[in-house]
């Protein structure tokens, strides 16, 4: 593939390419509310479940996910404030950033790309990145989960935005197997580079950016990140 491009040379590449999408995905409104308020140390849970109430849509999602088998309530949970008290206020945190993620960019494919299996990946990322943060103490947990989150967001960004050369880049993985060489060759960027770029313009933690940006890279080819002080770009 080469040797990697400057950081300002790889900003400009994806710049002119991102320059012709009309309308980019932004980070849900309600997604930024939530995340103020939790990172509002006076903040409470009936704090909490108010903005979330403030989005129907994303109240139901939330309470069909706590009222499902997975969490084997004995009654039915009816509240977010319920939930919160019963789950704990930062596990319903994460749950409402991911559903309003997930609603904001679960985008029909145009391609056949399987989006359960990729939301399925990308929340098991989020899950193992934060346990790694809390084991480790090498990043905040919650950046953590929200960079294992969205870490291969660039490919929704590509089958969303450009269907016909996301459909030759998986036609050649058909071939051979190393996503990150034929979207270079497709493209001239990567989707790891395409997707840092949007967290950047979502404002997410730079640590959470980091984790988008060099999660393919090998040890020793990330721009300015000492190896021991990233395993959970690892």
């Amino acid at each position: 593939m080469g040797p990697p491009a400057t950081p300002r040379a790889l900003h400009e590449r994806v710049e002119r390419l991102m320059g012709s999408v009309r309308e980019l995905p932004t980070l849900p409104a309600i997604a930024t509310r939530v995340a103020a308020v939790a990172r509002d140390p006076d903040s409470t849970a009936r704090d909490m479940a108010a903005v979330i109430g403030q989005d129907q849509a994303l109240t139901a999602n939330l309470l069909r996910v706590v009222n499902s088998a997975y969490f084997g309530f004995l009654r039915r949970i009816a509240s977010v404030f319920e939930a919160i008290n019963l789950l704990g206020y930062q596990e319903v945190v994460k749950m409402a950033f991911t559903v309003a993620v997930i609603r904001e960019l679960d985008y029909d494919s145009a391609n056949g790309f399987d989006r359960r299996a990729f939301w399925t990946h990308a929340v098991c990322t989020a899950a193992a990145s934060e346990w790694l943060a809390k084991r480790l103490a090498c990043a905040p947990p919650e950046e953590a989960y929200t960079g294992g989150l969205l870490h291969d967001m660039g490919k929704l960004i590509l089958d969303q935005f450009f269907p016909e050369d996301f459909g030759a880049i998986l036609a050649r993985l058909h071939e051979a197997p190393g996503s990150c060489e034929a979207e270079r060759e497709v493209l001239g960027a990567t989707h790891a580079e395409i997707g840092a770029w949007v967290a950047r313009t979502w404002l997410l933690p730079e640590s959470a950016i980091a984790a988008i940006l060099h999660h393919h890279d090998p040890r020793g080819e990330r721009h300015g990140l000492p190896n021991s002080d990233d395993p959970v770009v690892d």
